[in-house]
């Protein structure tokens, strides 16, 4: 009984580390795709201008840090809930291109994003006992 409640335990803290991670990916997404966009906006399309670009680079670094912490949350998540997880990070771009990009967010597009976050709340609802 006590070897089932500790292997319980230890599959709860997967699942919990699992979540943090993809959360975690999402922020690191999110700012990668922010750095990046700046990187581009006044970019010059040549291999040395690119590599100097610092915001671009940034961006890049974000982007390849929330992609080793989605292999992560895999590796101690189910695909099944983790993935869906993902979508959070429309949230996190809206906010930061409304917020310091001065991109229009329309009240159709923060419907979408509530539909697409109660999707995934269903989603990864756990039901089983």
């Amino acid at each position: 009984m006590i070897q089932k409640n500790k292997k319980k335990r230890l599959l709860l803290r997967k699942k919990n580390l699992a979540v943090l991670l993809i959360i975690f990916c999402t922020f690191f997404t999110a700012a990668g795709q922010f750095f990046q966009k700046i990187g581009v906006r006044d970019a010059v399309f040549d291999i040395r201008s690119l590599v100097l670009n610092f915001n671009l680079i940034l961006g890049i670094s974000f982007y390849g840090l929330g992609f080793i912490l989605l292999f992560l949350a895999l590796k101690y998540g189910e695909l099944s809930r983790v993935y869906p997880l993902i979508s959070l990070s429309l949230i996190w771009v809206a906010l930061l291109s409304r917020t310091f990009l001065s991109e229009s967010v329309s009240t159709i597009n923060w419907i979408g994003i509530i539909v697409i976050v109660s999707g995934v709340a269903i989603l990864t609802k756990d039901v089983r006992k």
